[in-house]
């Protein structure tokens, strides 16, 4: 009983936390009230930039200026961030 407390009091000293390991790769759900400890690194869990492509509020994305494949973390439709290729014409 006496080493529980103590270990106890010695948790919220040091202010422990009970820590998840990231789980979620780019455009998979996160969870925003842990922060980005849901993503993997060099992601952030932040609202879903496209709504229509995930049925998550929010995910996990790409360091803002990091290149995206994942639709739920581009703006617009899935090829927004893909431009169309030349049409091959010489006009």
């Amino acid at each position: 009983m006496r080493v529980t407390i103590l270990l106890a009091g010695a948790c919220l000293s040091l202010g422990c936390t009970k820590s998840s390991p990231a789980t979620s790769s780019e455009g998979e759900p996160c969870n925003v009230d842990d922060g980005d400890r849901d993503c993997d690194d060099a992601m952030v869990c932040e609202a879903t930039p496209d709504p229509r492509a995930t049925n998550a509020a929010y995910v996990c994305c790409p360091l803002p200026g990091g290149a995206t494949t994942a639709p739920a973390c581009t703006v617009g439709s899935p090829d927004a961030g893909n431009p169309a290729p030349p049409d091959g014409s010489t006009d």
